[in-house]
């Protein structure tokens, strides 16, 4: 029996052990059944709810300079897409022009 995926729309085989199986074995389709079905959770059950807060919370504590050593590195990515995408990359391209054009005008003089 063929379906179609609910994400990407592509038919596929469901697997006999998930008779109601709705999404495909595409990694893209997998990440998007697990954020529905945390999205669902995280909405319906309080506990699951509190549980996250903490861990995020005993995360953010073990690792206090996570950000600042991130931020040292010099690493900008970008998880946007679409216009906001090319709004900050534009951003920052022109402001990497100016810090370009500053430091070789401090060289100058």
């Amino acid at each position: 029996m063929i379906r179609h995926c609910t994400c990407c729309g592509k038919p596929f085989e469901p697997r006999p052990q998930v008779p109601d199986q709705a999404f495909c074995s595409s990694p893209d389709c997998q990440r998007a059944r697990k954020r529905q079905w945390q999205r669902a959770k995280f909405q319906s059950d309080p506990d699951y709810r509190v549980n996250q807060r903490a861990a995020q919370q005993a995360w953010s504590q073990r690792n206090q300079d996570y950000w600042r050593a991130y931020r040292d590195a010099g690493t900008v990515r970008l998880s946007f897409s679409g216009k906001m995408h090319s709004h900050l990359a534009g951003i920052l391209r022109q402001k990497t022009r100016k810090n370009t054009h500053s430091n070789a005008l401090e060289s100058i003089e």
